[in-house]
C-alpha cells in the first residue's frame, strides 16, 4: 500500500515533536548539571578559603559552533570568488 503525502507528513510532525521532547529534556539536564556544578564550586572555594588554596572558576563553559569549510573559504575570499564568476573561471573546491 502506497503512502500518502498526509502519511509522510504525519511521521514527519511525530519526529519533529519527540526529538523537540528529547531536546527540550537535555536541555533541563544541562541546567541541573549546571546548578550542581555551581553549587560544588562554592563548596570548593569554601574550603580554598579555609585552606589558602586557589578559589575554583565559575562560569567555564565550553561552546561550539559547527562551521562548514567550504562556506568559510567563499565569504573569506568573497571578493576573490566573485570576480572569478564574472570572469567566467572556475571557483577553488
Amino acid at each position: 500500500m502506497a503512502r500518502t503525502i498526509q502519511d509522510w507528513m504525519h511521521e514527519g510532525d511525530e519526529l519533529y515533536d519527540s526529538t523537540m521532547r528529547d531536546c527540550e529534556d537535555l536541555e533541563s539536564q544541562i541546567r541541573e548539571l549546571e546548578q550542581r556544578l555551581a553549587d560544588k564550586h562554592n563548596e570548593v572555594n569554601r574550603l580554598a578559603q579555609i585552606l589558602g588554596k586557589p578559589l575554583a572558576h565559575n562560569g567555564r563553559r565550553v561552546t561550539a559552533q559547527i562551521v562548514d569549510d567550504t562556506v568559510a573559504q567563499v565569504t573569506a575570499n568573497s571578493q576573490v570568488s566573485i570576480a572569478r564568476a564574472l570572469s567566467g573561471r572556475a571557483l577553488p573546491r
